[in-house]
């Protein structure tokens, strides 16, 4: 049949309706070629073709749908977050079990799709990170992502803060798959049917035979994350955002990796000597000496250092002891070489917790009765051979951190990567480079010490959204140290110091 209407105000103009044996066909068109206009309500066997959102087009579905692609949207001509498919209130289907129905004739263009309370959204993308301005746009959370007619191989960026779930397409490559920044929503990931390259479980998205571990989202909600037997291999930035972690469980017969305790609730695991410990917390005392008087010059009459305050440095460094070294449950290569991550959620001694394991009885150290006034939770220290990216990233207990690396050319990049209450960070390393983007967006850091004796040099980009940055001190001397143009953002006053010569 051609011409006619369909009432009830369902579709407003169309080409031909036709029985057939799956039901009512519907080409959305005018009998001249424009693109019809209005709403097309379905369920049951009906099926529609080339729906044209520019025209203001919508489908509603009303009901459990039969076929397989009841409906075929084609994205030419209109903008990104058009409306063209809801769900309506007493349809009495899900949308988990809608969404699959629905396929984008992709016009050359890629496409994605969003899901979101009910109603699906189409437009045009070439990558993930091209999502995020229309997402916030429509000023809605809860969204999930897909690629059905992606031809990018590869998949890497920042994504938008509203999307919760996403959709491996089978375009995507294992060598393709970047980093990807997610927001705290973010709690799935999904793989496309066809894709055999990518495998998800409880979520997290691994290779397809499980070897390897690319990203755990960062609403995942366990608190120690477990390193399965099968997995090889980590990605770099495997656990950024991931809020709730605070260690790792390696599972046995992995001999890829291994997992640094954290301090046990007895404290019965609290180390006498940091020897063995890659990563650890220096729980101190400091019980000072009311005679060793006030801090001399650093600068004696030649210019150089003073043996004077070299003699009172070392006197006010013995007033310092140590209850002993707590554990910090970093994850490391099985050689222990390399920390491969640092979880964001560390659990970290603090004073009002030494106040109480010891403040009872009162402490007899070194002859010396200690008061709770005394009592100092140190600087985290971490120790490696080499550094990866994204160790520290999102790493909110930090304020102070010590690193000591002992055989790299550079730090890695991105190594602190939002870390949104770090003040302070002593490097101690054999490098002539600080990378760029090595402590991006670090909001309140504003001191940083190069603590070896070479030449260190500060790249552009080094500290790239740190915004709070003030001070970069030297220990060769303030000569031995340099930044280019760029390393810091605009509207900072950095000053470069360090240790007289």
């Amino acid at each position: 049949m051609t011409g006619g209407s369909i009432t009830n105000n369902i579709l407003y103009t169309y080409q031909e309706t036709y029985s057939m044996s799956c039901g009512v066909r519907v080409l959305a068109a005018t009998d001249d070629g424009s693109m019809a206009a209005g709403t097309f309500k379905i369920s049951g066997d009906a099926v529609v073709d080339e729906v044209y959102p520019a025209t203001g087009a919508v489908v509603t579905v009303a009901g459990a749908l039969n076929n397989a692609t009841p409906i075929q949207i084609l994205p030419s001509a209109y903008t990104n977050g058009t409306q063209v498919v809801e769900f309506a209130s007493d349809a009495g289907v899900t949308l988990a079990e809608a969404c699959g129905y629905f396929t984008v004739k992709a016009n050359g263009t890629e496409t994605w799709s969003l899901y979101i309370n009910g109603k699906i959204y189409e437009g045009y993308a070439t990558s993930v990170s091209d999502l995020g301005t229309t997402i916030s746009s429509l000023a809605k959370k809860y969204v999930t992502v897909s690629f059905p007619n992606a031809t990018f191989t590869s998949m890497s960026g920042t994504l938008s803060d509203y999307i919760t779930a996403l959709t491996v397409p089978d375009s995507v490559t294992a060598s393709g798959m970047g980093f990807l920044d997610l927001g705290e929503n973010f709690s799935e990931f999904k793989v496309a049917s066809s894709n055999s390259k990518f495998s998800v479980s409880d979520g997290k998205l691994y290779s397809a035979d499980g070897t390897k571990l690319y990203r755990v989202p960062p609403a995942y909600t366990g608190t120690s994350l477990p390193i399965l037997a099968a997995v090889t291999e980590i990605a770099d930035g495997f656990i950024a955002g991931c809020k709730n972690i605070a260690s790792f469980t390696v599972a046995s017969g992995n001999t890829s990796f291994k997992a640094q305790a954290p301090l046990a609730s007895d404290w019965s695991n609290l180390a006498s000597s940091y020897a063995g410990l890659e990563a650890y917390q220096e729980l101190m005392y400091f019980k000072a000496d009311s005679t060793l008087g006030a801090e001399p010059s650093m600068t004696g009459s030649d210019g150089k250092l003073s043996s004077e305050w070299t003699e009172w440095n070392n006197q006010y460094q013995n007033q310092y002891g140590h209850y002993g070294y707590a554990p910090i449950p970093v994850l490391l290569s099985y050689d222990g070489k390399t920390i491969i991550a640092c979880p964001p959620a560390v659990k970290l001694v603090t004073q009002a917790e030494l106040m109480e394991k010891y403040s009872s009885t009162g402490a007899q150290l070194s002859g010396m009765t200690v008061s709770a006034s005394d009592y100092e939770a140190g600087t985290p220290v971490f120790t490696c051979t080499t550094t990866r990216p994204y160790t520290f990233a999102g790493c909110e207990t930090l304020t102070e951190v010590s690193v000591k690396i002992t055989s790299t050319t550079a730090t890695s990049a991105y190594l602190f990567y939002k870390c949104p209450e770090l003040t302070y960070v002593g490097l101690n390393i054999p490098s002539s480079n600080i990378a760029a983007y090595s402590f991006t967006d670090c909001t309140k850091l504003t001191k940083v010490e190069f603590l070896n004796t070479n030449t260190t040099k500060v790249l552009k980009d080094s500290f790239s959204g740190c915004t709070s940055l003030n001070y970069l001190w030297f220990q060769a001397g303030e000569n031995s140290g340099s930044a280019e143009d760029g390393a810091w953002p605009s509207g900072c006053t950095v000053t470069l110091s360090g240790q007289v010569n």
